[in-house]
């Protein structure tokens, strides 16, 4: 009976109201001051950061109340030094106030590696081994040799280049390669709407050397230098000469340069479709 008197106070019930109420009001302030610390439904928009250097991206993510780590660097040749080339959380991405932002950028300077050993090894063995490491060839130079088509030297600016020493990478070295001590004599082979390399390599194919190079208008970069083709050549396609002569050639970026025909020095034992393979 005791009990049923209980369950029937007005004080018990209104105890447990009190109760409910205070609850309520208590986790209402609660979530409340939880949703003001952790910003609850506020967030920031993440700015795409690429190709902008990390003294912009800073005064960016400053203005946003957003901070940044750089962790590490590439180098890319396509992109400027310095340059931002990946970002964490990426763009559009919606994040929270004072959140970091972690950064790859763009290495100020050029990666090195090590000029690979190419002496005494065939023309094509050097060519691969040294494109292999991210350094590339500017021209071949022949030289008397009793041992033909073996590279003797590598050189950079002038100077001859030991195995082993560090070279910035896209760097254009040249190779001293034996042609023998015979004065034995080859045909010049078409050079026409070959880039600049394109047409080292046939040159060096040939035991020949690319002698000067002129350009109609100055290339920009390297990035435009790639567009540029030969659209003539001396001595002329299918001239004889002594082997490591040098051909000069003349590049453009225009088709209406092609319009001139092709000069060709014909002989009786020339093969002119092996030169327009």
């Amino acid at each position: 009976m005791k009990f049923l008197e209980i369950i029937k106070s007005k004080v018990l019930w209104l105890n447990i109201l009190i109760a409910i109420v205070l609850f309520f009001v208590i986790a209402t302030i609660a979530f409340n001051r939880l949703d003001k610390y952790t910003f609850h439904g506020e967030y920031v928009v993440v700015p795409d950061l690429k190709n902008v250097t990390v003294a912009e991206a800073e005064e960016i993510l400053k203005n946003l109340n957003l901070k940044y780590e750089v962790i590490d660097s590439i180098y890319a040749t396509n992109l400027k030094p310095g340059v931002i080339v990946e970002q964490n959380p990426v763009a559009d991405s919606k994040v929270k106030k004072d959140r970091k932002l972690y950064l790859v950028i763009n290495s100020l300077q050029k990666k090195k590696v090590s000029l690979p050993d190419v002496r005494d090894i065939s023309l094509r063995q050097a060519r691969n081994l040294i494109e292999s490491v991210g350094l590339k060839i500017d021209s071949v130079r022949y030289v008397p040799s009793e041992y033909v088509d073996l590279v003797q030297e590598v050189m950079l600016g002038g100077s001859v280049v030991a195995p082993g020493t560090m070279i910035a990478v896209d760097t254009r070295v040249d190779l001293t390669v034996g042609c023998g001590l015979s004065g034995e004599k080859v045909h010049v082979p078409s050079l026409r709407e070959k880039t600049k390399d394109e047409a080292s390599a046939i040159l060096a194919e040939a035991s020949l050397n690319i002698g000067s190079v002129i350009y109609d208008e100055k290339p920009k970069d390297d990035a435009d230098m790639a567009k540029y083709f030969v659209y003539k050549q001396k001595p002329a396609t299918g001239t004889e000469v002594n082997i490591g002569k040098s051909v000069d050639v003349w590049l453009t970026k225009s088709k209406s340069q092609l319009d001139t025909p092709e000069e060709i020095v014909l002989s009786k034992d020339y093969d002119i479709e092996n030169f327009f393979e």
